[in-house]
């Protein structure tokens, strides 16, 4: 079976976090949403296990980074879709911790909702040419999430439905090197809603 096969079988949310368990494991070597390349960036490697544990609770993450990276600091993150039921549950527990920043973001006609606490000034670095550039870290909109464009694009009008209708969330630490791993951080946070 190829991997955008399996996403044409999958009909409900829990069907939906199984086929990312499925890529974190490395079972299907393509999620949807990584429609350029094949498995999972080197630095998601430490991630795995939380990653599998989020996912296997209800949280689909699309999008992960730890804070550090080899000799490198950055700003850990990590993006993810649920239920309209648990992004109220998370919301003032995300509001409480001081570590972290969150933008929660749905278009989804019946609760549309957007809260952000990034600063404006979030940055990330990347090299160019051996030097550290600092370049807009996160830019949300009112518009659908990049992995819905994404299901648009691959004909999987299934997992659009179910992505539209959930509540995309990114959480992000606050400064560069920060000792906080979010996935950890979310899987904890996550714990104690269920």
């Amino acid at each position: 079976m190829t991997s955008l096969s399996i996403y044409r079988e999958v009909e409900n949310w829990e069907d939906l976090c199984i086929t990312n368990v499925m890529f974190l494991k490395g079972d299907i070597s393509r999620a949807f949403y990584t429609s350029f390349y094949d498995g999972l960036n080197k630095e998601t490697t430490e991630l795995i296990p939380d990653l599998i544990a989020l996912n296997l609770s209800g949280i689909y993450t699309t999008i992960s980074q730890p804070y550090v990276n080899g000799n490198v600091c950055k700003i850990s993150y990590v993006q993810f879709h649920c239920a309209y039921s648990v992004a109220m549950k998370l919301l003032p527990l995300l509001l409480m911790d001081n570590d972290i920043y969150f933008a929660i973001h749905s278009v989804s006609n019946e609760r549309p909702m957007y809260i952000n606490t990034l600063p404006t000034n979030t940055f990330k670095v990347s090299m160019d040419d051996n030097k550290y550039v600092k370049k807009q870290f996160i830019n949300l909109s009112n518009n659908i999430s990049e992995p819905e464009r994404l299901a648009i694009a691959c004909g999987l009008s299934n997992i659009f439905g179910l992505l539209h209708n959930a509540v995309q969330i990114t959480i992000t630490g606050k400064s560069f090197g920060d000792n906080i791993c979010v996935v950890s951080k979310l899987k904890k946070i996550c714990g104690t809603v269920r």
